[in-house]
């Protein structure tokens, strides 16, 4: 199929079409899971829950999204997993992966942790928790 500029055009609307739903598919979920982590563990130990879910939420998140949109390549080399080969075509060595629109999508849902961190620290008076 020829790759014109029709194509990456249409390409960046299905990403941004992909991206705006999922995050409103998944906001309200991550903000009620942040929530009731503060409720059940208090300010620290929904820091640590919560960075861990975000953590594996982002990590799941960005393999449908490379599974999707990321280039469809022969795995030359079998030993790897696919979700290794499908990260590898679009991430840099460093393990970034460059396109604006998914990066906001990313940042959006793990706002909702620095809400609820924030909201638990401004009400905080133990400097020892701090």
């Amino acid at each position: 199929m020829h790759r014109g500029d029709a194509y990456y055009e249409l390409l960046q609307q299905c990403r941004n079409a992909y991206c705006s739903c999922r995050e409103s598919l998944l906001r309200m979920t991550v903000q009620v899971h942040m929530d009731k982590l503060k409720e059940q563990h208090g300010p620290v130990g929904m820091t640590r829950l919560a960075s861990v879910f975000l953590i594996r939420l982002c990590t799941v998140e960005t393999l449908l999204y490379l599974d999707f949109f990321g280039d469809k390549k022969d795995a030359s080399d079998d030993s790897k997993s696919n979700a290794t080969n499908l990260a590898s075509q679009v991430m840099s060595d460093d393990g970034t992966y460059y396109d604006s629109e998914f990066q906001a999508y990313l940042t959006s849902l793990c706002s909702a942790w620095h809400r609820t961190v924030r909201r638990g620290l401004v009400t905080m008076l133990d400097l020892d928790t701090l």
